[in-house]
């Protein structure tokens, strides 16, 4: 998946993606409407109301993963024009093709743009809020299969006529074994075919970054679940691609490697347990729909139809969470 993903030369997100919206394999909240970038403008606000400041006026504001730059473009054009004078804004994206569509969307606006994480941490000198939309979906998880009796690490093989075959076998690297354990598998879940996901990918990026934050809040949109939700909902696993906007399954994952999405749903539970060990706490964890009826003025109501999706219950205002976390050690 990382290979597909973010190999240098042949990877999805690295060299072969086109666009994100109607043009590109998939669309997000952010490409189909301005609402969450307005929703999410006011969490900024109200976050720097509550001291996250490198000073009076100055301020860090980073985006992780900007697709084609619209949430970045939604959130700067919603900020008060006194704060924005303050902003020092930060882009953190991997894919050079993405990081060219932003560069000419963000044109107007004063954006330095950084490949990873760690790099735009080191710049802001100071506190930093920090926010992503549709980030953790796209980092490598690692799948576990029950199977001849046993937990076996799903791989990935060859048969004699070159097609790509799941291959199973016993966890043998550190990580695989340190994922297994975390899972805490039961003997309920134990049926032939269970299948059961780890993004221990994640975990290995929140190790790299936090070190570089004295002081910080966090804030990521995705869609999934806690824990209980996903094993209920997905006894195969959440593991899914998406091509030219369609939502494809099972083999269709290991075709078109480099030239499709690749996608999990995410363990909020998880990410706050993984949060958690390196000091942050979870503030907030709520449906999409709560997040924005809660940060948009309250006598607005949806009227377009892309915005009645992002509010929809049993639509994106449903299936995606918000999730925030702050880090203060004083």
């Amino acid at each position: 998946m990382r290979q597909a993903l973010y190999h240098p030369e042949h990877g999805y997100y690295t060299r072969n993606i086109k666009d994100v919206g109607p043009g590109g394999d998939f669309s997000t909240s952010a490409s189909l409407s301005k609402l969450l970038g307005r929703g999410i403008a006011q969490w900024v606000v109200n976050s720097l109301g509550r001291g996250h400041r490198t000073t009076r006026f100055r301020w860090n504001l980073i985006e992780i993963g900007g697709g084609s730059g619209n949430l970045a473009e939604a959130v700067l054009q919603n900020i008060p024009l006194l704060k924005r004078l303050g902003c020092r804004f930060h882009l953190a994206e991997i894919s050079p093709r993405l990081q060219k569509i932003q560069q000419q969307r963000l044109s107007a606006h004063n954006v330095r743009w950084f490949s990873e994480l760690n790099s735009a941490l080191q710049s802001c000198h100071g506190p930093a809020c920090i926010y992503s939309n549709e980030l953790l979906d796209a980092f490598p998880c690692m799948q576990f299969v029950f199977h001849q009796h046993q937990w076996q690490v799903v791989g990935l093989a060859r048969d004699e006529n070159g097609s790509v075959i799941e291959s199973c076998q016993l966890p043998q690297s550190g990580d695989e074994i340190a994922a297994l354990d975390f899972l805490e598998t039961s003997s309920e879940m134990e049926k032939a075919g269970r299948r059961l996901e780890v993004q221990w990918s994640i975990r290995q990026w929140l190790h790299q970054w936090s070190a570089q934050i004295r002081k910080g809040i966090f804030l990521t949109i995705d869609y999934g679940d806690e824990n209980s939700v996903l094993l209920k909902r997905y006894p195969q696993g959440s593991l899914r691609c998406y091509f030219k906007h369609q939502v494809l399954e099972g083999d269709e994952c290991y075709r078109r490697v480099g030239r499709q999405d690749l996608t999990v749903d995410v363990n909020f539970t998880h990410l706050r347990h993984w949060m958690e060990e390196l000091g942050w706490t979870m503030t907030v964890y709520q449906e999409q729909r709560d997040f924005l009826r809660e940060h948009i003025r309250r006598n607005w109501s949806a009227s377009l139809p892309e915005e009645r999706m992002l509010m929809n219950e049993f639509g994106a205002g449903g299936a995606f969470k918000v999730a925030c976390f702050e880090f203060d050690p004083s």
